[in-house]
């Protein structure tokens, strides 16, 4: 791994897991940014996608990505990987409140039970057993009274991880992001900003709705219960998160709907793979059905709620020794981000009362 990259990259991105990254990176594709996921490989293999993404599109406008730092098999290789990077390119750094990225982590956790079947197919002329199979099948892994279980060393593999990182980028140009930016409400005009900073392509107005929209699904358990298959015998109708859908079926939702419908703040659509004659009596049985389905899987939903930042708050403040743990994993994170952007962590509500609590209850 003597080689250096080649030159035709305009930025890096370093961030983590849990904290938006797959939506920010869904954002940037859309304004004509190269930038892939390299996933868990070591120092030289992602050496190695580098080197081939950067080759292989020599025309675009790349960026390259850095979320993991556990990877590397030793720090010869690990020293070897970052020094292909050169000093002049821009850093863009993402950070996020750590409660709210180990909220999600924790809640993204969902397990099939152990008498799990991959069959989506529900019979609509037994929709509510169907459906309560299925939805029985999944759990979530974690809840307010087992969150000791979870380690908070993996916090430094894969989420906190940015100081980690930032020791190789220290006469780089950095740009810091608070992801809270990427909210639906503040998307559009945070991706302006970054386009402004980095001389990429700027979002287009007419396209504003999609950086308005959810685009992940990593917490809820909608993403494994989609895509699900209604059986009327002589056709089937797919239900999916439109997150999640890939059919080149007809999309009947406005058929039946007026307004668009939602599941756990995720919009569902509706799907034929052959043209109907809807007459009105098989028009009100589809539509009856469909709204059955829909109310019995919020009412799920409902009943096997997420994790809260509290409720991870509530168990720190009972336990001193993990109290501990996550103070010193987090403040070493922050480092840097605390000396560049104090504004960025003192806008942090769970952190903020994290650190309170830790002067009141540990002096």
């Amino acid at each position: 791994m003597n080689l250096p990259l080649p030159d035709n990259y305009e930025f890096v991105w370093l961030g983590g897991h849990a904290m938006g990254c797959a939506a920010l990176n869904l954002f940037f594709q859309r304004c004509n940014v190269n930038v892939k996921w390299c996933g868990y490989l070591n120092g030289f293999d992602r050496f190695v996608f580098n080197y081939h993404l950067l080759v292989s599109n020599s025309s675009s406008y790349n960026a390259l990505q850095i979320f993991e730092y556990r990877t590397f098999t030793n720090k010869f290789e690990e020293e070897k990987f970052f020094s292909s990077f050169s000093s002049k390119k821009k850093i863009l750094i993402s950070y996020k409140d750590p409660f709210t990225m180990i909220k999600t982590i924790l809640n993204a956790n969902i397990v099939k039970s152990e008498y799990y079947i991959q069959d989506k197919k529900l019979n609509a002329s037994n929709i509510t057993k169907n459906t309560i199979d299925i939805l029985q099948r999944y759990k979530r892994k974690y809840n307010k009274y087992n969150i000791k279980d979870f380690d908070p060393y993996l916090l430094q593999h894969q989420m906190l991880i940015q100081e980690f990182l930032l020791k190789y980028f220290k006469n780089s140009k950095k740009y810091f992001l608070d992801m809270n930016d990427i909210q639906p409400e503040n998307a559009f005009i945070t991706l302006e900003k970054l386009a402004t900073y980095f001389n990429f392509t700027k979002p287009s107005i007419l396209d504003k709705q999609f950086y308005q929209e959810k685009k992940s699904l990593a917490t809820t358990f909608l993403l494994h219960y989609f895509p699900l298959i209604l059986d009327f015998d002589e056709f089937e109708i797919e239900i999916n998160a439109k997150e999640l859908n890939y059919s080149k079926k007809d999309d009947i939702s406005d058929l039946f709907f007026k307004k668009k419908i939602y599941i756990d703040n995720h919009q569902i659509h509706f799907y034929i793979n052959k043209n109907l004659d809807f007459d009105k009596k098989l028009y009100i049985k589809i539509k009856k059905i469909i709204l059955q389905l829909i109310y019995i899987i919020k009412k799920y939903i409902n009943l096997n709620q997420p994790l809260c930042e509290k409720d991870i708050l509530h168990y720190l403040s009972l336990d001193k020794k993990y109290r501990d743990i996550y103070l010193k994993i987090i403040n070493y994170n922050l480092t840097t981000l605390k000396q560049h952007r104090p504004d960025i962590v003192a806008s942090w509500k769970y952190y903020q009362e994290f650190e309170k609590m830790c002067k009141e209850l540990d002096g």
